[in-house]
C-alpha cells in the first residue's frame, strides 16, 4: 500500500531515530499523525541501557508497530542498510558466521571497509556486503523478509540505496 498522499500540501516523510530509547507516546502520535510514510533508523534505542531488545531489527520493529497503532493508515519502512554491515543487526551476526559473504578487495584480498555515519558509535571500517554472491544476496533478503512477516506492521524496507533496473 502506498503511502498518503496529496499535492495539495508539501510531501513530508519522516526518517530519523531516538538513540536515547523509546520515543515517547506524544512523539508517537505526532508522528503517526503528521507523517505518510514513517522509517525509524538503526540507531533506534542504542543508547538505551535499560532495554530488553538486542537488535535493530527489535527497536525498529517495536517503534513501527507503535506508530502503526497509533495510526493505521501510515505506511511504514523497516531500515537496513545494503551496503554497511553496521554492528546492531541480527543480520550482522549472520554475515560474521558466514565471514565468506563480505566484499574483498581484488587486488589484494584485504576486506572492503568503509566508515558510515560517524554521528553512531563503532562508525568506522563497517564491512561491504557482497552481493555478487547469491548466499549474501539470500541471507540478506531473508532479513528483510521475516522482519516484515512478523511485524504485519511494516509496508517494506528502505534499503539505503536505489534499485537498478
Amino acid at each position: 500500500r502506498r503511502p498518503r498522499f496529496s499535492w495539495a500540501t508539501v510531501p513530508v516523510f519522516f526518517h530519523s531515530c531516538n538513540m536515547s530509547g523509546p520515543f515517547s507516546d506524544a512523539a508517537i502520535a505526532f508522528i503517526a499523525e503528521r507523517f505518510p510514510l514513517v522509517t525509524i533508523e538503526k540507531g533506534q534505542g542504542i543508547y538505551d541501557a535499560t532495554s530488553t531488545t538486542t537488535t535493530a531489527e527489535e527497536r525498529i520493529s517495536t517503534e513501527l508497530a507503535r506508530v502503526k497503532r497509533a495510526n493505521p493508515t501510515t505506511t511504514t519502512l523497516f531500515y537496513v542498510n545494503a551496503v554497511l554491515d553496521w554492528p546492531w543487526y541480527e543480520l550482522h551476526d549472520a554475515f560474521e558466521a558466514a565471514e565468506t559473504l563480505y566484499a574483498v578487495d581484488a587486488a589484494t584480498g584485504a576486506p572492503c571497509a568503509t566508515d558510515g555515519d560517524s554521528s553512531f558509535p563503532n562508525s568506522t571500517g563497517l564491512a561491504s556486503f557482497d552481493f555478487s554472491q547469491s548466499a549474501a544476496r539470500d541471507l540478506w533478503t531473508s532479513d528483510c523478509a521475516n522482519v516484515t512477516a512478523a511485524l504485519h506492521v511494516v509496508s517494506g524496507d528502505d534499503d539505503d540505496e536505489p534499485s537498478e533496473k
